[in-house]
Formats: structure tokens, sequence, C-alpha cells
């Protein structure tokens, strides 16, 4: 194992400086908005105090690095989206303190403006510039963490992946271990690198901080071989759970004795956050729809052009407690869809396969589609009319996938908790693969989304559901 402390120093030390430069760099930003551009555009003659005098009190800056520091942001590894998500959290709070601050010391020549202007400006370089310090520390090897994944399954693909993908938490997959690969070969590009029982050799001579053991079907006597054999040798051993692919964000561990108990909430059973989940559903749906009016009615118009129908496509698709709802589309496919996708599945057998699978054709050309269809498909921008159903209250900005009628006898026993809310415009099934994910790890999405609800996952979803549609991440 390598010796870390050297590096965590340098990683926080870096973090710590950057922070405190972000928020002089904002604070000087704030200053020249409000005197060489709000002042002469308003014609207000606001007081001319030099920022030399906002510089006298430069110990205000360092609440920054504090309130970080509580947030676990100099400590704690997380996607980029949860990072941004603590660090406008930690913005708030400090400006917060540095207001009761100047009151507290009477200095009234800093101007209130200049603290609303830096916080939101500190809104957006934060997270820039954070990610791309990160990304530098990374490529020198101060961030990087290596590790080797032990299970090549479909577990160990979707882990290998998601790491991958999701390089703002720093760890490098540097091998594979399982039995059932040949060495040599590679897994989403990490190569195999030995079978359980060579573990400690590799361990013994590589350069590794951490196992992630991503096989949740392995016997619990193997996994104790297994954890016993690596945290001899790494500081960090990471055991991904049955519930595949799921964040633990609002799991609870309790221990009641010697027992290890894991407590699954309901947060969308609670009124007081239903309330709040619909009051932000109609003002953001209301703001949305007036931005985007414009250019709606122009996405209208080239459907209208593009083949005969009507503009949108209304569907049934089962709403919270199981009622059917009309689900509102740009229309994408021509009128005789149906058709069509049969004759297609009938001519290849490899396509029913797949649509059998994952209820979508991720492979093959969808023979549905009409031409501005796929492009509409592919930036979700067939689904911006569900604003009118988040209005209506059918649907919820965030949310369980809308599932169509014939899907119910697929849910199985998910059904009755993903229809206890409202459907989303988008979700975690949108953000976490989209069409990529099987049917089943849909509906393992959706469970644990209304049992974890809270406002900062719901942000947290949009935010990434932004990123994944200007990617066209699992977009089909």
């Amino acid at each position: 194992m390598r010796q870390e402390l050297p590096g965590k120093f340098i990683f926080t030390a870096v973090l710590f400086i950057t922070d405190v430069g972000i928020v002089l760099l904002s604070f000087y930003i704030a200053y020249f908005i409000r005197m060489d551009i709000l002042g002469p555009l308003l014609r207000v003659p606001f007081r001319d105090v030099p920022f030399s005098f906002y510089l006298k009190y430069y110990y205000l800056f360092f609440i920054w690095p504090l309130v970080f520091a509580y947030e676990g942001l100099y400590t704690r590894r997380m996607p980029l989206s949860d990072e941004t998500i603590r660090l406008w959290r930690g913005s708030l709070i400090s400006t917060g303190i540095v207001v009761i601050s100047i009151f507290a010391l009477k200095v009234y020549l800093i101007s209130r403006l200049v603290i609303l202007i830096a916080l939101v400006v500190s809104f957006v370089l934060f997270p820039l510039i954070r990610s791309g310090v990160k990304a530098l520390l990374y490529r020198t090897g101060i961030w990087d963490r290596r590790i080797i994944v032990v299970g090549g399954g479909r577990e160990g693909r979707l882990i290998i992946r998601s790491l991958n993908k999701t390089r703002s938490l720093g760890y490098r997959v540097v091998g594979v271990v399982d039995e059932s690969l040949e060495r040599g070969s590679t897994l989403e590009g990490a190569p195999v690198i030995g079978d359980f029982g060579s573990i400690p050799e590799i361990l013994r001579r590589s350069r590794v901080d951490g196992v992630l053991i991503a096989n949740p079907d392995i016997d619990k006597e193997k996994l104790s071989e297994i954890l016993a054999l690596t945290e001899r040798y790494t500081q960090d051993v990471f055991v991904l759970p049955d519930f595949l692919g799921l964040r633990t964000q609002g799991l609870e561990v309790e221990n009641l004795n010697s027992l290890v108990i894991l407590k699954f909430k309901n947060n969308l059973f609670n009124p007081w956050n239903r309330a709040l989940k619909r009051t932000l559903d109609v003002l953001f749906s209301v703001i949305a729809l007036l931005i985007l009016a414009p250019f709606m009615g122009l996405v209208a118009l080239l459907i209208k052009l593009d083949s005969k129908g009507p503009v949108f496509f209304v569907h049934d698709r089962i709403g919270k407690g199981g009622v059917p709802f009309k689900c509102f589309k740009f229309r994408t496919m021509y009128l005789d869809a149906e058709e069509r996708l049969r004759r297609f599945l009938d001519e290849n057998p490899r396509a029913r396969e797949e649509w059998e699978n994952f209820m979508k054709l991720r492979s093959f050309p969808d023979p549905r589609l009409t031409g501005i269809g796929g492009f509409l498909r592919k930036y979700s921008i067939d689904e911006l009319p569900q604003l009118f159903n988040v209005l209506k209250g059918d649907m919820s900005l965030v949310g369980p996938r809308p599932y169509l009628p014939r899907e119910i006898e697929h849910m199985g026993s998910s059904y009755d908790l993903v229809i206890a809310a409202r459907p989303g415009l988008t979700g975690l099934w949108q953000v976490s693969g989209r069409n990529e994910l099987s049917f089943k790890d849909r509906l393992l999405l959706d469970e644990y989304y209304v049992r974890n609800w809270s406002l900062w996952l719901d942000v947290t979803i949009l935010l990434k559901t932004l990123g994944s549609v200007l990617k066209k991440e699992g977009a089909y």
C-alpha cells in the first residue's frame, strides 16, 4: 500500500488555497460588477470604497473552507453533481455567517450587494475551478486512487464503466480479478490480471490502494475469505451490495447490539415533502414553459412539415396510485409505427430479443422514427410537452419513469412502491444510463428514488439530466 499522507496533505492544501482564491476572485468580480457596470448602467452613485478595504477583513474569506471542511469537501470523494450541491450549500451558509459577522463587527462599508453578487458568481466558479484543479491533481497522481475490481460479470462491467465516467471520484481501475476471464484480456478497458487465489500476490507486488468486490452473488464464506486477504494489504475494501447501482443517499445504517441493520426510508410518504415537491413543480414548470414557448412553437412547425400527422403524441401512462393519464410528447413516429415495428421484429430475431429485454431498440435503427423524430429523441426535446402534465399534476419534474399500461405485468413487486409517486419528466433512470439499463434496473432505481427522496436529490438529478441530454448518453 502506498504511503498516502503526503499526497493527502498536498491535495487538501491545494484545494484549501484554491477555495480561498475563488472566494477572493468572486468578491473582486462582484466589486467590479457593482462599481463599473451596475453603477454607470443604473446611474446610482454607489459609495466609492476601494477593494483594498475588503482585504482588511481577509479572515472572513476563510469561513468558506471551514464550512467546506464540515461538508466533507476535502476528505470525501463524490461525483461532481453531488459536490456542486455541497458547494452551493456551503456557500450559502458561509455567506450567511459573513453577513452576521459584518453586522456584529459594525463594518457598514462592506456592500451587501457585493456579497450577494459574490455568492452568485461563486456558484459558477467553485464547481468549474475545483473540477479543473482535481483533474490536474488526478493526472499528476496526487488525487488518483488505484483499485482492482474483484468480479468481472455484469456488475463488474457496470462499476468499471461508472468509475471511468466519474473521473471526479479519482479512482483508477488498474486491474480485474475473476476466475471466469482469461488473464491478459480486458474488461471495459481494464486488464484482467488474475483469479481470486492470486489476490495476495497481486496486492504485494502492485501499487494498489483499494479493492472493490463487484460480485453481489458471492457466498458469505468466499466474501469473508477475500476480505481477509485484501484488508491486510490495502486501506479500503469496497463491497458492491445486491442493490446494484443505487446510491446510498438516504440509506441509514443502524447498529442493534452486534447486528447491522439497513434502514430504507420512504420520504415521499411525508405530506410536507409532497407539498414542497408539488410547489416546486408548479413554479418551475410555469417558468420553463414561458421561456421555452417560442422554441416549442418552432419544433411543432418542423414536425408538421416533416410528416403527416398531429404535432403531439398523446398516450396512456400509469400515474400516481395506478391511475392512467394522458401523457403529452412531440410526435416522433410515423402514424403506422406499430405495424412498422412488428414487421421489423419479425424480420430480425436479434432485434426482437433486444426488444423483449429492454423494451427498446438500442443497437438497431428504430423503423418507427420520422426524419426529425430521431433528433428530438436524441436530445429529449420530444418530452418538453410533459411540462403541461407537470402543471396539471399528472407528473412531477423528477420522479419514477412513466410506465406504459402494458408494462404493469412486468413490474412485479415494484409496482406498488413505484406508483406511490407521480412519474417524472426525468429521474434516476434518466441519469443512470437511460436506455442502456435493463427494465429491472430501471425499476430498482425508481424504488430507490421513492424511498429516498429529498430536495437535494431532485436538484442533483436535474443537473445530471442537463449533462446527460447534452452528451446524448443512453439516448436512442
